[in-house]
């Protein structure tokens, strides 16, 4: 399977279901309407802890149209709770399956509390889960695992679980798209992680901070993964700021910008705009109003 650019953002509008779902505290929100529009049923909620609370991760859903193929969809970091524990670089055994290597305790003391929640609110593992939808009529034909962020990290996690412990037969189905993850574990782990994992994109913009993270001794698994490298327009039209090139919409636009479009903020013409406005409305002509904006945009870029 070769990697598409438009495929790929289509796909991370699975997260983006998960990070409208998100309320904190709220365990089991009503599923978002994009999941029934895209034929999809939503079969288990994805709860998890961080050192703080219990909250809503993401899901599992199944095809209507092909019941054999399933989605499991992982949010991002909402709380700071999550990010103290994603700086919890600590190398520790992969507990899933200790012979695969080190992995970041952050990342991992998430992973542990994963529990998977069906509609009657009985709790499984992921292992269970697969093994029961496995020995369904329609089996599994794909488990597609995705995610973004903290998501990324904790769908890796997934993947390399379902791939190395291969309930029901699974581990030749698994397909894994992350957009910003951050390095999960060591060069044990990345190895283990491309010996069994058959399909993995690693989709990540090189303006990106969080890619970066935590420093060597991680790296990241995928090899050099799928580099998402900006255009000069791209680079005029995105803020350079740390949350506008890690938004999941601004992977989203980079990757096809004729079907997704950037979070006002964090489009320049929308800044300008709104210099304009400003710079009229204190009577400013077209090249005061050009310079603001110049210096507006230094300024995000941490020039100024």
């Amino acid at each position: 399977m070769s990697f598409d650019k438009k495929d790929a953002a289509q796909k991370a509008n699975w997260i983006d279901f998960a990070y409208n779902m998100f309320t904190p505290g709220v365990l089991q929100p009503a599923a978002d309407p994009g999941i029934a529009a895209a034929g999809y049923n939503l079969l288990y909620y994805l709860n998890a802890s961080d050192f703080q609370s219990r909250e809503f991760y993401g899901y599992i859903a199944r095809s209507n149209g092909n019941p054999g193929k399933y989605i499991l969809a992982i949010r991002g970091t909402e709380t700071l709770a999550e990010w103290i524990l994603d700086l919890a670089a600590i190398p520790v055994f992969f507990s899933a399956a200790p012979d695969a290597g080190l992995v970041a305790l952050g990342f991992l003391s998430i992973y542990q509390t994963f529990a998977f929640i069906d509609v009657t609110g009985a709790a499984k593992t992921l292992n269970t889960v697969v093994t029961e939808l496995a020995a369904t009529g329609a089996g599994i034909e794909e488990f597609l695992v995705l995610g973004h962020s903290l998501g990324g990290a904790l769908a890796t996690l997934a993947a390399a679980e379902l791939a190395m412990v291969n309930p029901g037969n699974v581990q030749s189905k698994v397909v894994i798209y992350t957009f910003a993850s951050p390095r999960v574990g060591l060069l044990d782990f990345a190895s283990s992680f491309a010996d069994a994992v058959p399909t993995s994109f690693r989709i990540w913009n090189t303006m990106d901070i969080v890619p970066q993270v935590p420093p060597f001794p991680f790296i990241h698994v995928s090899g050099l993964g799928d580099a998402i490298v900006q255009t000069e327009q791209q680079l005029e039209t995105l803020v350079i700021t740390p949350p506008c090139e890690h938004h999941l919409t601004s992977y989203q636009w980079l990757l096809d910008s004729t079907k997704f479009s950037l979070d006002g903020g964090c489009s320049d013409v929308a800044v300008h705009a709104t210099v304009a406005a400003m710079a009229a409305a204190a009577g400013h002509g077209p090249a005061a109003q050009k310079a603001s904006g110049r210096a507006i945009r230094k300024a995000f870029a941490g020039h100024a």
